[in-house]
């Protein structure tokens, strides 16, 4: 199994009204800077290496600049997505969040976890204290299983809230084992 990053070819990056001629701009996976210039440039990973050196490719820009696709190292759990997700958990994760804050003046949040079942779920920190509109403050979710949910996804989810506002991030976890 190997990894390599490419350019999506010909006239799959056509969209209605866009000629096949038109979306065609790359050779060999490797763009002609000429042709690229002021055009959207769509990249897709295929499953094609697994050499972790051979991980990366430099995709040649319209300035003749290299790029480069390294492999993705972060899960998918740690994305900064509102939702946590984690499926074919196997034993005790930690998930990080980072959140900003858009009201007015100061404000508190205080974490509160309708736990999914079998799983224990701690906040650190478990209250936010926003200062300024914009700031930004990150938080971990550790979550360790008590017992595996036998190929089924078990739900809960973690709300902050300020006594005014909630926000809620719903808790999809598959375990598979301690």
């Amino acid at each position: 199994m190997e990894t390599s990053y490419g350019l999506i070819a010909a006239s799959d990056a056509a969209v209605p009204g866009v000629t096949a001629k038109n979306a065609s701009f790359s050779k060999d996976n490797t763009p002609d800077p000429a042709k690229i210039k002021g055009k959207i440039v769509l990249c897709i990973t295929e499953v094609l290496i697994d050499d972790p050196r051979k991980k990366a490719v430099a995709v040649q820009l319209g300035g003749g600049q290299p790029t480069y696709c390294p492999k993705q190292t972060k899960p998918s759990y740690d994305f900064n997505y509102p939702s946590i997700g984690v499926s074919n958990m196997n034993g005790s994760i930690s998930v990080y969040r980072t959140v900003t804050y858009y009201g007015i003046g100061q404000t508190v949040s205080v974490a509160k976890v309708n736990y999914p079942s079998g799983v224990q779920v701690t906040v650190t920190p478990a209250t936010l204290k926003f200062t300024k509109t914009g700031e930004k403050l990150s938080f971990k979710i550790d979550f360790k299983p008590l017992k595996t949910s036998d190929g089924n996804f078990v739900f809960g989810a973690l709300t902050w809230s300020n006594g005014i506002h909630k926000v809620r991030s719903p808790i999809a976890l598959n375990v598979l084992s301690l």
